[in-house]
């Protein structure tokens, strides 16, 4: 049981005053205490860790130590209700003094001076200010506390909100993939609309929860900030259902990635130009990346979303970014919204060690900035590939559009000629037959669909491969890709256009050209998969069951981790898609206990956590891949081909077999441009992905390839432990090696490879064309000549 008395400790080496002070406590007005005492400056500072005292006498003058150190010790400590301290010395010092109460002390008493009620009335008034301050300090306890539950309240309704609209979302998809007439796909569009603008509001709730609960915790991983710009761009202006309104952007080109948050940093931008998309009717919405400073390790940078939207007034500004609130009532009858994607952005880029602020101007438009150091990752980004003066032929509409894609070509050594009609081309491409021409898709469709002599004298050329083509597109969804199928126009430029987009286009002649699903002419042809569904939600099992069915497969259900570990025990499974938050065992520890006895079949986590350390979280655990929440049909389908290779075979008209190759480097970014070169370099071929070693191994189980390209520094299993037990295998032995290594490579390491069947060893710098090469003559030009 807790006793009530106060506990006093004395401070002080001479044995007269501690003799002196307990006579005078005695007398005071305190009811009861435990007296303690000690006769230097150490002893009381073990003390102090021991009894935790209520009341300190502390002598300033002591053998060992002063009385300020002792405070300075306390101090650091950061107690949250200190005890009384009363400093006593035999010298009146005003400096001293100051010291001991900025340290924290209550009161400073000379010696001479001291008297019991001088003592009981000091010691009275430190108790009662003592007392406040555990009041004050178990109320704001008990508001952390109210307002963790309501946190978690939240958090909690948010879920059980977000698993319906899932749903919703998920089955507006496949009835859209039914024959229903033009009234009926009105409706279900206007459904899935609504529910997705509702699932936002839910995310933003959530968020917001999770951020006045401290549970937000930014990841500290190397990203690609332009990439990160560039594809929120898209996305934003993808689902804008505003034609009239251009998004642009203006950046320099990063030649190295950033350390930090790319999901956070993604959802700060997605808010502030979703919200300057939501109250801009015409006009622009434009994001500029500014680069402040930089050293060798930080960037410091300036970020700014400005609008030619409706504007603020200096007092709406004022209150923008705090919770729940918006810039007037007027606001959230005619636009919609919770107040809440300011607030969650002010407290990110806060987070991130920054800060927001806002300009803005009634009718005029706004304008937000955030400023952030960044670190400097060592992950190095492919050069620009900078072509050297190269002409371009560019629809004027376009230069108009687009108030930066001058400065941008310019930027790109791209020298732009406008033109502002099919016959002005026409007169201008006489002379300049081998230049690039980008032109206005929808003036160019018009002009061919109007069939004008001009317009058809221009796809005549471009049918007969004499005019290098490329159009530009405001928004990529399926009616445009049907459209630039219909007219074949492999060469695009979606917008934002940027340096890297246009040099690209520039440099390789072509952008790869995304591709519309044919039902009736489908290359790829599918055995029907036996597939485990991991989930405990009855509404989500049949949604995936049903785009499973559609898929041609076979499905079996369990309910939580443990009844899917036995089911896995039981019965031989292609695939398990498996969800991550479920009662009696979660997702991750069912893929760990799977992973004792099958290291096969491939495990897709389902979750709505979509963060890099949840990603590596499934990983680690042993799954292959991950797709986020909301399920979509198109994730399903994709993760089936990429992880069940054995049970698909892709029909491609081509003179050469099938090369199947398995990339496993930790990089991303390496791992994608590697893969793009390969793919451009052999006719037919399929490429997996690993991210380490444990993945490398797992994907072996269910996919033979021939050919591993693989990083010497790879981690949880050693390289050329990898490399020996391959090489040990009779049924893998005839796989080839390529190896990425550092710029130098000790002898010991040297040796240790050159015992082992390896292809080639590339050192940095890592030339991608002269790897792309070396595996096609490895898998391609060997074989021919045997």
């Amino acid at each position: 049981m807790k006793s009530n008395k106060l506990k006093i400790l004395v401070i002080d080496d001479d044995s007269i005053d501690r003799e002196q002070y307990h006579r005078l406590l005695k007398k005071s007005s305190l009811d009861d205490f435990t007296y303690f005492e000690k006769e230097n400056g150490i002893d009381g500072l073990h003390a102090i860790e021991q009894i935790n005292p209520d009341i300190i006498l502390l002598d300033q003058n002591l053998p060992d130590i002063t009385g300020i150190n002792i405070l300075e010790e306390i101090s650091i400590k950061q107690i949250p209700v200190l005890p009384v301290i009363i400093l006593l010395t035999g010298e009146d010092d005003r400096e001293t003094d100051l010291n001991a109460m900025a340290l924290g002390a209550f009161d400073y008493i000379l010696k001479s001076n001291i008297t019991k009620d001088s003592l009981d009335r000091c010691l009275r008034y430190g108790l009662k200010q003592k007392h406040r301050e555990t009041l004050v300090l178990e109320a704001k306890a008990e508001a952390d506390r109210a307002n963790k539950m309501k946190s978690h309240f939240l958090a909690n309704m948010s879920h059980e909100f977000r698993t319906p609209l899932n749903g919703i979302i998920g089955f507006m998809d496949l009835i859209s993939e039914t024959t229903i007439n033009s009234e009926q796909t009105e409706i279900v569009d206007s459904v899935r609309y609504c529910s997705e603008n509702l699932l936002h509001l839910v995310n933003d709730i959530l968020d917001i929860s999770k951020i006045e609960a401290n549970e937000v915790h930014l990841e500290h991983l190397s990203y690609d900030l332009n990439n990160v710009i560039v594809d929120t761009i898209k996305l934003v202006q993808n689902k804008s259902t505003n034609s009239n309104l251009i998004l642009e952007v203006d950046m320099p080109y990063l030649e190295y990635e950033v350390m930090g948050d790319s999901l956070r940093m993604n959802q700060v931008l997605i808010n502030l130009l979703s919200n300057a998309v939501k109250f801009t009717e015409k006009g622009f919405v434009r994001l500029q990346l500014k680069v402040n400073a930089e050293s060798s390790r930080f960037i410091d940078f300036t970020i700014t979303v400005e609008d030619s939207g409706i504007g603020m007034t200096k007092d709406q500004s004022l209150i923008i970014f705090d919770s729940f609130k918006q810039a007037d009532g007027s606001t959230l009858r005619k636009f919609g919204g919770t107040g809440l994607g300011l607030a969650i952005c002010k407290s990110l880029v806060e987070m991130m060690g920054g800060n927001i602020t806002v300009e803005s101007i009634p009718g005029k438009g706004s304008s937000f900035q955030f400023t952030i150091e960044m670190e400097k990752s060592s992950q190095l980004k492919a050069p620009l590939h900078i072509p050297k003066d190269k002409k371009c032929l560019v629809d004027s509409r376009l230069l108009t559009k687009y108030k930066y894609l001058s400065k941008i070509l310019t930027s790109a050594n791209i020298s732009p000629i406008p033109f502002n009609s099919c016959a002005h081309l026409l007169e201008i491409f006489s002379e300049h037959k081998s230049a690039k021409v980008i032109f206005d898709f929808d003036h160019l469709e018009n002009s061919w669909k109007i069939a004008n002599n001009d317009g058809i004298l221009i796809k005549h050329h471009f049918d007969n491969h004499a005019m290098d083509l490329c159009v530009a597109i405001t928004q990529l969804n399926s009616s445009t890709l049907k459209r630039l199928n219909a007219y074949r126009l492999k060469s695009y430029l979606q917008s934002p256009l940027t340096i890297k987009s246009l040099s690209d286009l520039m440099a390789s002649g072509e952008l790869e050209m995304e591709t519309i699903n044919n039902e009736e002419d489908d290359d790829e042809i599918y055995e029907a998969l036996d597939i485990l569904i991991v989930e405990d939600n009855k509404m989500n099992q049949k949604l995936i069951t049903k785009m499973l069915d559609r898929l041609g497969h076979k499905t079996a259900i369990a309910s939580n981790g443990l009844e899917a570990v036995k089911k896995n025990e039981e019965n031989t499974y292609d695939l398990i898609f498996m969800d991550m938050q479920m009662p009696v065992m979660d997702g991750i520890t069912a893929t760990l206990e799977i992973r004792k006895k099958d290291t096969i079949t491939p495990i897709v986590a389902m979750t709505a956590n979509a963060f890099q350390s949840d990603r590596e979280n499934c990983f680690k655990a042993g799954m292959v891949d991950f797709c986020a929440k909301p399920i979509k049909k198109i994730d399903v389908e994709q993760a089936i081909k990429k992880n069940v290779l054995k049970h698909f075979v892709t029909i491609k008209k081509s003179n050469s077999p099938l090369q199947k190759i398995l990339i496993c480097i930790e990089d991303e970014e390496k791992r994608q441009i590697l893969k793009h070169g390969l793919k451009q370099k052999f006719v037919n071929v399929l490429i997996e992905e690993a991210i380490d070693g444990i993945s490398a191994c797992i994907k072996l189980g269910s996919y033979l390839p021939d050919l591993i390209i693989i990083d010497l520094n790879l981690t949880k299993i050693n390289t050329t432990d990898f490399i020996t037990y391959i090489n040990s295998m009779k049924e893998l032995n005839e796989i080839q090696f390529i190896i990425l290594g550092p710029k130098i490579i000790d002898d010991s390491l040297k040796k240790q490879l050159s015992l082992l069947t390896v292809g080639q060893v590339f050192q940095k710098p890592h030339s991608i064309n002269k790897i792309v090469d070396y595996s096609f003559n490895l898998l391609i030009n060997e074989k021919v000549i045997m």
